[in-house]
């Protein structure tokens, strides 16, 4: 499953800033994981969702057991074939 974090796609988007914290959007993953009446899960982020994967991991290790962590080049980073 690849979720839209909240305020992505058609997800809700609060007006508020601290609608946004970590805690709310590690919440986020709990009750998706949750109302997929799992209750552990390999967990994979990319770009901004790496941002909420890792936190995800570190606060909640009894649901999410397994970790990846994937990112795009960013602009002005070397490239495999210069480093």
């Amino acid at each position: 499953m690849a979720p839209d974090q909240r305020g992505y796609g058609d997800t809700d988007a609060p007006d508020e800033v601290e609608a946004y914290d970590i805690i709310n959007l590690v919440a986020d993953l709990v009750g998706l994981v949750q109302a997929l009446g799992e209750d552990r899960a390999f967990l994979v982020g990319h770009d901004w969702g790496a941002i909420v994967a890792a936190p995800a991991a570190l606060l909640r290790p009894d649901m999410f057991r397994a970790l990846g962590l994937l990112r795009g080049k960013a602009d002005g980073a070397a490239s495999w074939k210069t480093v």
